[in-house]
């Protein structure tokens, strides 16, 4: 019956061991993004699954290790404008997030977040600058 067995025949069981696995990924996709490039091989010997097993669980969920591994980045590059000093280039938190440089990030910016991430830096700004007064 293993063979034979439905995908969508997932019994609790199986799908909470899913969910556990995913969160395994996920963790090791955030733990290990700031080391550089963040492979599906790497994740799933993190994991103890096959590579095949890795991209199963991401497609049950609606979604792929490669999207999972760009939102880790996007989330990072977002943090990373809003809290980073005004003189930390984009092209600077690019790189560290493991983009190619300031125009791939940006492509990448606009096509998932509607906005260019000096158009984001410039939104959500924590940084208040205080002019003297005059009196």
């Amino acid at each position: 019956m293993s063979s034979a067995r439905s995908r969508s025949a997932e019994t609790p069981e199986s799908e909470a061991r899913d969910a556990a696995l995913r969160f395994v990924v996920e963790r090791y996709i955030r733990s290990a993004m700031p080391l550089g490039r963040v492979t599906a091989e790497a994740a799933a010997n993190e994991a103890a699954i096959s590579v095949r097993t890795l991209h199963r669980l991401f497609q049950a969920a609606g979604t792929t290790f490669a999207d999972r591994v760009r939102e880790e980045r996007l989330r990072g590059v977002m943090h990373d404008l809003v809290t980073a000093a005004p003189t930390v280039s984009v092209g600077e938190i690019a790189m560290r997030w493991g983009f190619y440089d300031s125009s791939h990030l940006t492509r990448t910016f606009q096509r998932y977040l509607g906005c260019t991430p000096t158009e984001y830096r410039a939104a959500n700004s924590t940084v208040s600058v205080q002019l003297p007064r005059k009196d």
